[in-house]
């Protein structure tokens, strides 16, 4: 099989998984905000626990033929390192207090420095440190920490980054067989034995590499340190605004539960939100109405997300034309994000959507073009 076919055949597996656990992930997060008792909201947060470290494995799964097949490329944002090391603690720290672990996160250095890298890859290579230490640790504490340091090369910093348990550890003879894909410990407890492998190719591709250390029965440190150059923080503190203005939004999805669900997000969110089951009901209702934001899928029925992105940039009505579109799809390959941009949109949000990262792109795009919401 050729790559371009691997590449796109590892896009429509990711696209039909994400879509169900996206639905369940979201519900859990509906399901949070309501008014529950103490026994159901343990109920829904481990319902959604289980759904992300599902989550955690798919995008394993697929970062692995990514980079069997050469396709992993990392794409470069101006981040702040805190923002990111509370952003893993927010997902990580639940699961360690329901095994009654305590849970640390330490920041030093210029906590208000801003680094240019790829966040999402950094989060993941977090994400999967962290759930290994929460899950060979039964007693104690976990410790996530990130340390910022000048670098000898001009306008470059160094960003060190933590994990520590005080688990069952690893012996000497163990740590061979770390980072090796679908090697399992002695002491395993399940896992698809890719988390490490995939996390020490991602941080080898930013030009470090994670070290390990440990003491059987007393716990385990895994650490990297990466060399990063520093950005503009006017910039990015308009990118990383963390509120939004309601917006009248278009929610373009063909899966209904993925549509019900993410509609009912936004909606309480502040947001008006009117829905599409596929492409031509899109560029129909965009030429109807006024939008300040299409949210579209990839991959719809009749008319896909790419065509109708297409179809609406050549409205002849310029301002409808004009408006915002963000892809929104179970699609994570590079090679997706890029036919997008091509296809005129505006940005890229990967399913289940994240609060965050859609306040952070709307803000982005906001600033860029000078957009305000229509009343």
């Amino acid at each position: 099989m050729k790559e371009k076919d691997i590449i796109q055949q590892i896009g429509t597996i990711s696209h039909e998984i994400r879509n169900p656990l996206s639905g369940i992930i979201d519900l859990c997060r509906l399901l949070a905000s309501t008014d529950l008792n103490e026994e159901q909201a343990n109920y829904v947060q481990t319902m959604q626990d289980s759904a992300e470290t599902l989550l955690l494995i798919l995008n394993d799964y697929v970062d692995t033929a990514k980079i069997e097949s050469s396709a992993m490329r990392l794409n470069e944002e101006a981040f702040l390192p805190s923002d990111m090391i509370q952003e893993v603690a927010a997902t990580m720290s639940p699961l360690a207090k329901s095994k009654n672990l305590s849970f640390i996160t330490e920041i030093s250095g210029d906590e208000h420095l801003t680094l240019n890298g790829d966040k999402t890859k950094l989060k993941q290579v977090l994400f999967n440190l962290t759930a290994n230490a929460v899950k060979f640790t039964d007693t104690g504490t976990i410790t996530l920490s990130a340390e910022i340091l000048p670098s000898k090369k001009k306008d470059y910093y160094m960003l060190k980054c933590l994990v520590k348990d005080t688990g069952i550890g690893f012996s000497a003879k163990e740590k061979k067989l770390l980072f090796k894909k679908f090697s399992q410990l002695k002491n395993s407890r399940g896992g698809s034995g890719l988390g490490l492998a995939v996390s020490q190719k991602i941080i080898e591709l930013m030009g470090g590499e994670i070290k390990a250390a440990s003491t059987p029965n007393l716990g385990s440190e895994f650490s990297f340190c990466l060399t990063l150059s520093g950005a503009e923080k006017a910039e990015l503190s308009q990118v990383e605004k963390e509120s939004i203005e309601p917006l009248n939004i278009l929610l373009a999805e063909d899966n209904q539960v993925s549509r019900k669900v993410t509609a009912l997000l936004l909606a309480k969110s502040g947001h008006t939100v009117t829905t599409a089951a596929n492409g031509k009901e899109a560029i129909s209702l965009a030429e109807e109405k006024d939008f300040d934001l299409i949210l579209m899928d990839m991959n719809m029925p009749e008319i896909d997300g790419i065509s109708a992105a297409r179809s609406i940039r050549k409205l002849s009505d310029r301002t409808k034309a004009l408006v915002p579109i963000f892809a929104m799809s179970g699609n994570t390959m590079d090679t997706d994000k890029k036919t997008c941009t091509k296809a005129g949109m505006n940005g890229f949000l990967s399913k289940p959507l994240d609060k965050k990262e859609f306040i952070k792109l709307w803000n982005k795009t906001k600033k860029k073009h000078g957009l305000t919401a229509k009343p």
